[in-house]
């Protein structure tokens, strides 16, 4: 155990400099004001403290997240931007600290299940489940800090959600699905574009059973007739139709619904962690850059990151658009979607969450101003003001 002296000594007393080089006796750094009662630090006190130092901030590390950031991506073919910049390292490769991985769920709803279960610190999904997902903070009464945030969207398609039925079991229009069964995963863009196909057909969607069946599922749900037609998006869908040959019928949603692929955090770490979203929306706007100018190269990464052929990938892409931004498309696509799934949970709900209160556009426009287009008030709301800087 140290003694007292072992560790400081009076400022004046020359033994607290005797162990030190010849030039720090003369050396303004190591001059200290002689004050009476004040004390310098001796050899073993030094040490001691940058000891001290050394382990508080080993600590602080390991608990701001010195492992890994995940993120959890998802098979669709419109997360084209995650693979791309988790191949090339555009997330800061293995040296940055903390170092990204990327993991890949079947669907935005599972990748927003891993973000709120504290599995992931980064989520891509589509509108509805993150719709779902601010009703649920709501209707919590959780404070705003553990809310989620959107900070982009980084891809949109108007083609790649369809139903898909089976000729055999005697679906030839869409009136012919009425009194049948139709496997989707519920509160995912399926079940959105699902109504408002409904809606296009004057179905009454009460007449049909829905099934909740998540996308990988959907080719043995129907091969094995354990539903009648289901809503998927590609690359299953594009699969399923490959299997079905001659047999499969297709009702596109493409005039009907357009999805966008949204980054999704959470509130306090948006605003603790500044930097780091930087880092991730960064990757996004440089794998976003190079779909735009070398297609052949990022489909080519593509559909190496995925074990998809790049002409079937090429085929996929149709009707997909990619681009780094958080506008008026998303706050209208949330909204719309929000109204709907309040208005199916709880049909006599009246106050719904404020949408504009979920996106935090501080980063991005940071980064690349013209890719944030909102009402200048959004800005303002919550605290996103404190993470302007880039």
């Amino acid at each position: 155990m140290h003694r007292p002296h072992d560790l400081a000594l009076p400022c004046g007393n020359s033994d607290g400099m005797k162990d030190l080089p010849h030039w720090a006796h003369h050396s303004a750094h190591y001059r200290v004001p002689q004050r009476r009662g004040s004390y310098c630090l001796t050899r073993k006190g030094r040490i001691l403290v940058v000891l001290v130092l050394w382990l508080l901030q080993s600590a602080a590390l390991a608990g701001a997240g010195e492992g890994k950031v995940r993120v959890a991506g998802s098979g669709w073919v419109v997360d084209a931007p995650t693979k791309i910049a988790d191949r090339l390292g555009l997330f800061g490769g293995t040296s940055a600290r903390p170092p990204v991985q990327v993991d890949y769920h079947a669907s935005g709803l599972q990748a927003m299940r891993a973000l709120l279960a504290g599995q992931a610190e980064f989520a891509l999904a589509a509108p509805l489940p993150v719709a779902a997902a601010i009703l649920e903070h709501a209707k919590a009464g959780e404070a705003p800090e553990r809310a989620i945030v959107v900070l982009a969207s980084v891809g949109m398609s108007n083609q790649s959600h369809y139903v898909v039925a089976n000729r055999r079991r005697g679906v030839l229009e869409a009136e012919d699905l009425v009194g049948r069964r139709i496997g989707l995963p519920i509160h995912t863009s399926a079940h959105y574009g699902w109504y408002l196909h409904t809606v296009a057909n004057g179905l009454d969607p009460r007449d049909m059973q829905l099934m909740d069946i998540p996308v990988d599922q959907h080719a043995h749900a129907l091969q094995a007739g354990e539903v009648d037609a289901v809503v998927t998006w590609d690359p299953f869908g594009r699969q399923l139709l490959d299997q079905l040959g001659e047999q499969g019928v297709v009702f596109s949603t493409r005039q009907l619904h357009s999805v966008n692929w949204l980054l999704v955090t959470t509130r306090d770490l948006a605003l603790d962690q500044p930097a780091l979203v930087r880092r991730i929306l960064y990757g996004y706007l440089q794998a976003s850059d190079l779909i735009f100018r070398d297609p052949a190269r990022a489909r080519a990464i593509h559909a190496e990151a995925t074990d998809l052929d790049v002409a079937e990938l090429e085929r996929m892409e149709q009707g997909v658009f990619w681009n780094v931004a958080l506008n008026w498309a998303v706050l209208t696509n949330l909204e719309a979607q929000l109204e709907w799934l309040a208005r199916e949970r709880d049909p006599g709900a009246a106050a719904q969450p404020v949408v504009a209160d979920y996106l935090h556009p501080a980063p991005l426009n940071a980064l690349r101003p013209r890719a944030v287009m909102l009402p200048r008030h959004i800005f303002h709301r919550r605290n996103d003001h404190e993470a302007t800087s880039p």
